[in-house]
């Protein structure tokens, strides 16, 4: 493929500024975690979001760079993110209003999806199959 998709780089971008951010919320608010009685360690907060911010800004200069790498990965990892955040909140659900809204998000989830997948899609026709 010989042009940048930049509307999948900007998506990246985004999704790593979001957990760069969520990063830097969930370090301030830290002491306040570990007095609320979580169901899960709260160091696991912070360190989701690095996780998600560093991936997703790899993958983003990844794909600026045009690496096979990142094209071949792309959507693996939106997928595995949008399945863990569904998976999060089936499993720590606290009130009728998030357990009410399960189905929705994975609807939501899926249609999200199918952009990722057609472009990735598309880059394996055009650069051949993955090796």
């Amino acid at each position: 493929m010989k042009r940048r998709p930049h509307w999948l780089i900007t998506a990246f971008i985004v999704l790593a500024a979001v957990n760069l951010i969520g990063l830097v919320a969930a370090l301030r608010d830290l002491p306040v975690y570990r007095e609320i009685n979580l169901p899960f360690p709260a160091v696991l907060i912070p360190a989701n979001n690095a996780l998600w911010g560093v991936l997703f800004a790899a993958v983003a200069i990844g794909l600026f760079r045009r690496q096979r790498w990142a094209r071949r990965h792309f959507a693996w990892l939106v997928t595995a993110y949008a399945l863990i955040r569904w998976g999060w909140l089936a499993l720590f659900a606290a009130s009728d209003y998030d357990t009410g809204r399960l189905a929705f998000q994975a609807t939501i989830t899926a249609l999200a999806l199918i952009p990722f997948w057609g472009l990735w899609w598309r880059f394996r026709w055009v650069s051949g199959p993955p090796s």
